[in-house]
Order: C-alpha cells, then structure tokens, then sequence
C-alpha cells in the first residue's frame, strides 16, 4: 500500500499546484478547481497500477529478483527430478543412521 498511499498524496498535490496555477493564469475559481480536479484521477490511475503490479508479483521474483524457470545462473537446464529423488533419498537415510 506505500506506493498507493504516496501517488494518493501526489494526486492531492497535483490538484493543488494545478488550480493555483490555473487560477494564477486568469482562470475563475471554478474553473481552476476544475482543472486541477481532472488531473487527480490521472495520478490516482498511475499509482493504483503501480501498487497492482507491485503487490501481485510472485514470491519467486520477489525473494531472488529474478524469476526461477529463467533462472540463468544454471545454465536454463532443466532439473533432474530423477537425482532430486535420490539425493533426497540418500539424505533421508543419513538422517535416519544418525538417529
């Protein structure tokens, strides 16, 4: 939520600089309030964006930076399931000895 709650608060701050300078340039009030009230949601857009894609990365490329299928430190071959086993195996059997 920090990247919302900011582009929120740069959103209000947007509408603030936005009427002040439009009413500075001559526009009624009205108008000035208006112009900088169209501004808001443009901001509020962009950081609701910003926040999504944020907080629906998967936990892969957010623990290593880096996604795990296309993991380039190993090559990009594919693992072999049959040696995971058996190394898991032959831990497991350590394990028990040591029990």
């Amino acid at each position: 939520m920090p990247l919302l709650r900011f582009g929120l608060n740069a959103g209000a701050a947007v509408v603030v600089i936005a009427s002040t300078a439009s009413w500075m340039a001559g526009y009624t009030v009205e108008v000035a309030l208006l112009r900088g009230l169209l501004a808001f949601p443009l901001v509020a857009f962009a950081a609701f964006f910003a926040e999504l894609v944020v907080s629906t990365a998967s936990p892969a490329e957010t623990a290593t930076g880096r996604a795990a299928a296309g993991d380039p430190s190993d090559g990009g071959q594919p693992v072999d399931l049959t040696q995971a086993h058996a190394d898991r195996n032959t831990s497991a059997d350590r394990q028990a000895a040591q029990a």
